[in-house]
């Protein structure tokens, strides 16, 4: 029960990653190429895999989706609200 609370909290935010993962900042004057992109993507995908994983674990906390959202410089922003319900699922169940 406490595990499904924040696998839906985190299923949510990792959609929400996978679904902008395309969107970035760059130097104007230097745009990614395809494969930049590509391989951008590639990690933020393994890294919402194990955010999902992680969801899955009765003995998971907030801090290790915490180590994983911040392990990369370029994960894309998300609203505050998706954040908020993940840390809230965890705090919810003391974790």
């Amino acid at each position: 029960m406490h595990t499904e609370r924040i696998s839906k909290a985190v299923a949510a935010f990792t959609a929400h990653v996978r679904k902008y993962a395309d969107i970035t900042g760059w130097d104007i004057h230097q745009h990614p190429t395809s494969a930049e992109k590509a391989d951008r993507r590639a990690v933020i995908e393994a890294i919402c895999d194990e955010m999902d994983a992680l969801a899955q674990k009765p003995d998971s906390r907030f801090s290790d989706f915490e180590a994983l959202r911040h392990a990369y410089d370029f994960f894309p922003p998300t609203p505050p609200d998706l954040l908020s319900a993940v840390a809230d699922a965890f705090l919810s169940v003391g974790r």
